[in-house]
């Protein structure tokens, strides 16, 4: 547990830092982002014990719960600041309690990160069917890592839409760093293909960075790649 100080209060965040046992490649593994989304943290809490004998090349940094006071009150955003973390990048260092989490979260782990994968899901009162969101900004090394996940993952629906550099996505890339949304579950619910399903696109992700050897699987027949999202 990290203590990351929020203005008011601390928060005590769960991190977990797995050494592979061969050089490699760094990966960042988020959930809980917004707090009411628990399928993404049952899979990275799985993810974890799946590595935790350091059988992988690299570095396995995974935050099971980002939003510590959204998960304690049981809500999306920070009840602190009424802030989402998600749409707040690259965060502040003297900011909002969001601010400070995120600069946190960004300048210590994720700018330093060769991918990072925040897992979501609908919250208490979403609906949402399963895909991945992924981002080319004209980063050639990101871009490749993001395309190869893409057709890795063997996600039914993603959607692979081109940014900006002045996006969270670019000024990741320009970092080193691919960013990716995993969306699997919904109405707070943590079944167990949700968690299931973000735990086979965390390890196609490590497969990709060449932090384990690739699964095989069969792909769907068609992969529904969307080019744009809009809230």
């Amino acid at each position: 547990m990290v203590p990351v100080g929020l203005g008011s209060r601390l928060a005590d965040v769960p991190v977990a830092i797995l050494v592979g046992n061969r050089p490699g490649k760094t990966l960042l593994v988020t959930g809980g982002t917004d707090g009411d989304e628990y399928a993404g943290m049952e899979a990275a809490y799985a993810l974890i014990h799946r590595f935790q004998d350091g059988n992988f090349a690299g570095k396995l940094i995974v935050i099971p719960v980002l939003n510590v006071p959204g998960f304690e009150a049981e809500c999306s955003q920070n009840p602190i600041d009424a802030r989402f973390p998600k749409m707040v990048f690259p965060g502040k260092a003297d900011g909002t309690a969001t601010e400070r989490l995120m600069h946190w979260l960004v300048s210590g782990y994720a700018n330093h990160a060769d991918a990072w994968m925040d897992l979501h899901g609908g919250a208490i009162t979403e609906g949402v069917a399963p895909f991945l969101w992924a981002f080319e900004s004209g980063v050639s090394e990101t871009d490749a890592t993001t395309r190869n996940f893409v057709r890795a993952s063997h996600a039914e629906t993603v959607v692979l839409e081109r940014v900006g550099m002045l996006s969270k996505a670019g000024a990741l890339a320009r970092k080193g760093c691919a960013y990716l949304i995993a969306e699997s579950g919904d109405r707070g619910c943590r079944a167990d293909e949700d968690v299931e399903r973000h735990l086979s696109w965390a390890v196609a992700l490590m497969g990709v960075l060449g932090m384990v050897d690739a699964e095989s699987k069969t792909p769907p027949v068609t992969q529904n790649v969307l080019r744009r999202a809009a809230i």
